[in-house]
């Protein structure tokens, strides 16, 4: 049995990587839904900058409070070595009661060994080991490591937010003119970007 601590960090570091991705375009998408709202609400309604710049403030308060707690949590995930080895044990039945002790041995091996462990210990760990990583080979662990992390959720949101980007630029290159006056009022509410003025016929 070698190398499972390394196979159970890389799981972990895979992890997270996706859910800061389904953080990221989640917080991406909720910013491109509400441009979409405030830009033709503001062509409307010429909205003063001043209230322009609170409604701004309180939308994005309100998004950091939504997403902001989740992309924390996504950015210190950090799952334990002998969680995830439960969670093989539970998927595998046939290293059910062994891979946890498997990563103990693998980890600290002096421990299992002279001086600190006599000879007995030593050749049971040995042992142990040997046999666990048999049964994982005969099982197809990395198969299942693999299988850990379901990919699906982090593609739907990575595809949602791939197309609020393709949203944004495609909107930019139909209507470049009011696209960019709408970021500019948004972005610069105390700035001088304002709206053509209407006539009336």
């Amino acid at each position: 049995m070698q190398n499972l601590a390394q196979q159970l960090d890389q799981v972990a570091r895979r992890a997270r990587r996706m859910l800061l991705t389904q953080r990221v375009s989640a917080g991406f998408g909720a910013g491109v839904a509400a441009l979409a709202v405030l830009g033709p609400l503001d062509y409307w309604l010429r909205l003063p900058g001043a209230v322009r710049l609170v409604l701004g403030g309180v939308l994005l308060g309100v998004g950091i409070w939504r997403l902001g707690p989740g992309l924390v949590r996504a950015w210190r995930f950090r799952p334990a070595r002998a969680g995830l080895a439960r969670r093989l044990e539970d998927r595998v039945p046939a290293l059910r009661g062994r891979l946890v002790s498997a990563l103990e041995f693998e980890q600290s091996p002096t421990r299992f060994a002279p001086p600190q462990a006599s000879a007995l210990t030593a050749s049971l760990a040995a042992t142990a080991l040997a046999r666990t990583g048999r049964a994982a080979q005969a099982a197809g662990l990395n198969r299942h490591l693999k299988e850990m992390v379901n990919p699906a959720p982090t593609g739907r949101w990575l595809a949602a937010g791939l197309g609020a980007l393709v949203l944004v630029t495609a909107t930019l290159a139909a209507a470049p003119g009011p696209g960019t006056t709408a970021l500019k009022r948004w972005f610069m509410p105390l700035g001088d970007a304002s709206w053509p003025a209407r006539v009336a016929l």
